[in-house]
């Protein structure tokens, strides 16, 4: 009997396993997003998480900056290439924000969101500006 109770309590007790499968430049974006969920008393759990490049207007994605996919647990963002490479710290957190607003916060496009909207139009100089009111939104429960 003694040993089915440190069987049960040591499965009930496992951690999340912090597995990111990223190129390393997407380390700071994740966890700068688990920082800002922490400090809207926000838990969220993100991993296991994958995020990979990919030229997705080859793809027939024209236009799209990334895609949130769900299977098996595992949460995968494909982030645009095209899109990465030419913008600048504050445009790839808002849209790294924007996909994990997806897929760990189970949000949809919210025209009325500045980050959740379709059309992400916040400007980098705008969303550094008010960057806590917008994560305040995003973050709410």
């Amino acid at each position: 009997m003694r040993y089915l109770f440190m069987v049960i309590l040591t499965v009930s007790c496992a951690k999340e396993s912090k597995k990111l499968d990223a190129p390393a430049e997407f380390g700071k974006y994740v966890t700068a997003f688990e920082v800002a969920a922490a400090e809207n008393k926000r838990s969220v759990s993100i991993y296991p998480l994958k995020i990979s490049l990919a030229d997705l207007n080859e793809s027939g994605w024209m236009g799209i900056r990334g895609v949130c996919k769900i299977e098996n647990s595992t949460r995968t963002l494909v982030v645009n290439i095209n899109f990465w490479n030419s913008a600048s710290d504050a445009e790839k957190e808002m849209h790294i924000f924007h996909e994990l607003g997806h897929c760990v916060l189970g949000r949809g496009h919210d025209e009325w969101s500045p980050i959740m909207n379709s059309a992400l139009g916040l400007g980098p100089d705008q969303y550094s500006a008010q960057r806590d009111l917008y994560l305040a939104e995003l973050f709410k429960p």
